[in-house]
C-alpha cells in the first residue's frame, strides 16, 4: 500500500498540477481540510488556527485565488459568501493525507 498510495499521488499531481504548490502550503491544506468538512464564510475562517493574524482581506484574496484555481467553490448565502470544498479537493485530501501518513510530503 506504501508504494501504491504515493503512486496514486503523483498520479493526481500529474492530472491537477496546480494542486502541487497547494500541497505544499502547509496553510492552505488546513485551510482546504476545514472547508472539506463545512463552508464557512471569511469571518469564520478568521477565527481558524492560523489564519487570526491575517486580515479579513487578505483571508478573502487566498480564497478568491482557490476559486479561481478551482480548488474551492463559494455561493452567497443569506448575504454572505460561504467557500466550500468541491469533490476533486476532497478527493485530492484523502490522497495527500494516506499518501502522508507513508511518506513525508506537505
Amino acid at each position: 500500500m506504501d508504494a501504491e498510495s504515493k503512486k496514486n499521488f503523483i498520479i493526481f499531481l500529474e492530472k491537477n498540477p496546480k494542486l502541487y504548490a497547494i500541497a505544499k502550503s502547509d496553510m492552505c491544506i488546513s485551510l482546504l481540510g476545514q472547508l472539506s468538512k463545512q463552508g464557512l464564510p471569511v469571518d469564520e475562517i478568521k477565527k481558524i488556527k492560523g489564519f487570526s493574524f491575517m486580515t479579513e482581506k487578505d483571508i478573502e484574496t487566498l480564497l478568491e485565488l482557490l476559486v479561481t484555481l478551482k480548488v474551492l467553490n463559494k455561493e452567497k448565502i443569506v448575504g454572505k459568501t460561504i467557500y466550500f470544498a468541491n469533490n476533486n479537493t476532497k478527493l485530492f485530501l484523502e490522497i495527500y493525507n494516506e499518501t502522508k501518513k507513508q511518506y513525508n510530503v506537505g
